[in-house]
């Protein structure tokens, strides 16, 4: 192999390496700004459940709740909402699950998990761990509520 055929080889070999490196990072970038923008859809959600809670003093229902996820910005980043069933009630505990979608990334830096809204007006991000964790403990205290007569 003479010197010009190492050179070009050297030269295709860094072009995909460079390729290969920038290809990951967009994709990292992609999911980060999905993830992003998902927690800032929720977080408008949360601010107009919390003025509607002020005014008519109750909880939105679920049907209300999904009428605002589509205006709200980043809102197709969002995914399917999902409530647990006990959260519509208006005594609930602030740190019980108002709503929650689960976004699932491929990217090697950010992890998938859920953005969650909580009764009190909060919004995260959780680890599936974490988000598991937090719904077992709610399940737990909503049965025993129940088996309380509250």
């Amino acid at each position: 192999m003479n010197r010009r055929q190492r050179a070009l080889l050297i030269e295709s070999l860094i072009v995909l390496a460079v390729t290969l490196v920038a290809v990951t990072v967009l994709i990292n970038l992609k999911d980060w700004t999905n993830r992003r923008e998902a927690l800032r859809a929720m977080a408008n959600i949360s601010q107009q459940v919390q003025a509607y809670e002020r005014e008519h003093g109750s909880i939105p229902t679920p049907d209300y709740i999904d009428s605002l996820k589509d205006s709200a910005p980043g809102h197709a980043r969002l995914g399917e909402l999902k409530y647990p069933s006990r959260t519509a009630e208006h005594n609930s505990p602030d740190t019980d699950i108002l709503a929650y979608t689960q976004q699932r990334y491929r990217s090697y830096l950010i992890r998938s998990g859920y953005v969650v809204l909580f009764r009190n007006g909060q919004v995260s991000w959780m680890l599936p761990e974490q988000f598991q964790s937090v719904s077992a403990e709610q399940d737990t205290a909503g049965d025993s509520n129940t088996d309380q007569g509250l």
